[in-house]
C-alpha cells in the first residue's frame, strides 16, 4: 500500500521480500536455518512453501498492477517469481554454508544478479 503509483514493482517484491525474511533473520537466525534445511530436505514442506509464494504472488500481482490490463498482471506475476527465485537461491547458498554467510548480504546479492539480467 505505501508504494508509490508510479514505483517499480520488482523493488516493493524486494522490500517486502527483505523485509520479512530480514526479521526472521535477526531474531532467530538458528530456527531459520532449521526451516530452511527442512524445506530443501523435506518434499513436501518444499511443494508447500512454493504453493504458499505463489498463492502470495497471485493476492498481490492484481493489486501492484493496479487494475491495468492483463499483460501488466502477466508482468507482475514474472516479477514476483523471479524475485521468488532469488530468494530461494540466497536461501539455499545461506543453508549451504550453515549459516555462516550474511544472510541479507546473500539477498542483496541476489537481487542484484537479478536486477543486472538484460
Amino acid at each position: 500500500r505505501a508504494r508509490r503509483a508510479d514505483g517499480p514493482v520488482a523493488e516493493s517484491f524486494r522490500v517486502v521480500m527483505r523485509e520479512a525474511l530480514g526479521g526472521l533473520y535477526r531474531r532467530d537466525p538458528e530456527r531459520l536455518l532449521t526451516r530452511v534445511r527442512l524445506m530443501a530436505t523435506v518434499p513436501e514442506l518444499r511443494a508447500r512453501f512454493l504453493e504458499t509464494q505463489a498463492e502470495g504472488i497471485e493476492l498481490v500481482a492484481g493489486q501492484l498492477a493496479g487494475g491495468r490490463d492483463d499483460a501488466e498482471v502477466l508482468r507482475v506475476r514474472v516479477l514476483g517469481h523471479a524475485l521468488i527465485g532469488a530468494v530461494t537461491v540466497a536461501l539455499d547458498a545461506w543453508r549451504d554454508d550453515e549459516g555462516r554467510s550474511d544472510l541479507m548480504a546473500l539477498l542483496d546479492q541476489a537481487f542484484a544478479a537479478l536486477g543486472a539480467l538484460r
